[in-house]
């Protein structure tokens, strides 16, 4: 285990936290024991169980973290999803705007390397023996209700629940870059194309998919 490069800023339990993201992010729970975290930080044992106590507060101790990050990056955005909730009317063009603003957030967040153990961690929780799932639940309050709440006011007359659908459908193409952060740097089209063409390529296919879905029922050959 190659120790970790960790901020000479960070006091001993952000290194602990820093370090707990990445290796619970790739090497999960069960896959990540103390001895691994000690090495990993330059640290020894005693250090992390006077902060956390033990393995299973230092893991929840790590997702409260996570919690934070992602709240703090979400913020500015489901604030203006209240404000827009407040308004009696609003304008086609107003919230197709807001669609834009919210996958152009969505697309910095997942091309974001910085963040890949946030999204790895989301697709881990479900692994893992807790009953909870609150990166899960963080993520559908503060996106995919989001865009779904656009969704529905956009096309007018979409049924909420095809709306959840789509914004599940939307959501989960944009995390899966984050989720599978190894494709930008190993898969020849990243060598062939450059992160911000497939960046915004991406982009222009969710943006133009949203623009000319139609809520009637149709017919496919």
């Amino acid at each position: 285990m190659i120790p970790c490069e960790l901020n000479k800023e960070q006091t001993s339990r952000e290194k602990l936290l820093a370090a707990g993201v990445y290796l619970f992010a790739r090497y999960g729970y069960k896959g990540t024991s103390t001895r691994m975290i000690a090495e990993f930080t330059n640290m020894n044992i005693a250090t992390m169980h006077f902060h956390f106590k033990n393995k299973e507060n230092f893991y929840k101790s790590v997702i409260a973290h996570v919690e934070n990050q992602i709240k703090s990056r979400y913020s500015n955005f489901t604030q203006k999803i209240d404000d827009l909730k407040s308004e009696p009317v609003l304008a086609k063009d107003l919230i197709w705007q807001v669609i834009c603003e919210f996958v152009d957030l969505q697309l910095d967040i997942a091309f974001d390397e910085t963040e890949s153990g946030i999204f790895l961690l989301l697709s881990r929780e479900q692994l893992y023996d807790f009953d909870e799932l609150p990166l899960t639940q963080l993520i559908f309050e503060k996106a995919e209700n989001s865009l779904t709440f656009l969704l529905t006011h956009y096309y007018g007359t979409l049924p909420i629940e095809k709306a959840i659908v789509l914004s599940r459908l939307i959501n989960g193409a944009l995390v899966s870059y984050g989720d599978h952060a190894t494709f930008l740097s190993t898969s020849p089209v990243s060598h062939a194309f450059s992160k911000s063409f497939i960046k915004d390529s991406t982009r222009d296919f969710i943006l133009n998919a949203i623009a000319n879905y139609s809520t009637e029922k149709q017919r496919y050959l």
